[in-house]
C-alpha cells in the first residue's frame, strides 16, 4: 500500500511518498505557486474597473473583488494540487493520501478534493511544514501522526 503524503502551504508544495514495507519518506514532486507570494498591488490593477451608464448617473460595476487577490490564488493553487491528486489516483500512484497544510489552506484543499480523492485522505494535520526538510519533516510528520499509519503497517 503506497501512501502519499501532501506537505503544503498557499504557495509551494511537496508530495512526499512512503511505501507500506519502509517508512522512508521519498519527494514525488514539488510544485511552487510563485503568484501566491506577490505582493496585492502586484496582483490587481489600479483600474476602477468598467462603468455602466444609464439614467442620468453612472453606476461602477467591479470596483472591488468580491475575494481578496491572495485568496483567489490561494484556491487556484488549492485547486491545482486537488487535480494532482486526482490523477495521480486514477493512475494508482498511490491509494492512501495525508494532506498537512496550515489551518486555512488545509480547508481550501479539502473544498476543492473530488469525492475519490475525499475517500482516499486517511489523515489531515492542521501544521505548516513546508519549510522543514529532511530528518527534520519525518521527525515532525511522526511526532503529529502523519506518518503513524505507514509505520505500523511497516511492522
Amino acid at each position: 500500500m503506497k501512501t502519499w503524503i501532501l506537505v503544503a502551504d498557499a504557495s509551494r508544495a511537496r508530495i512526499l511518498s512512503a511505501n507500506s514495507s519502509d517508512a522512508k519518506l521519498r519527494e514525488v514532486e514539488a510544485l511552487v505557486h510563485p503568484a501566491s507570494r506577490l505582493q496585492t498591488s502586484e496582483l490587481v490593477s489600479d483600474g476602477a474597473g468598467r462603468i455602466i451608464k444609464g439614467l442620468g448617473r453612472q453606476v461602477h460595476a467591479m470596483m472591488e473583488a468580491r475575494t481578496p487577490a491572495h485568496e483567489t490564488e490561494a484556491i487556484r493553487f488549492a485547486m491545482t494540487l486537488a487535480d494532482k491528486l486526482k490523477k495521480a489516483l486514477t493512475d494508482r500512484k498511490y491509494s492512501s493520501v495525508t494532506l498537512v497544510a496550515p489551518p486555512h489552506f488545509l480547508g481550501l484543499l479539502r473544498q476543492s478534493l473530488c469525492e475519490r480523492v475525499a475517500h482516499a485522505v486517511t489523515n489531515a494535520v492542521a501544521k505548516d511544514y513546508t519549510r522543514l526538510a529532511g530528518d527534520e519533516l519525518s521527525d515532525a510528520l511522526l511526532a503529529c501522526g502523519a506518518l503513524q499509519a505507514t509505520k505500523q503497517e511497516a511492522l
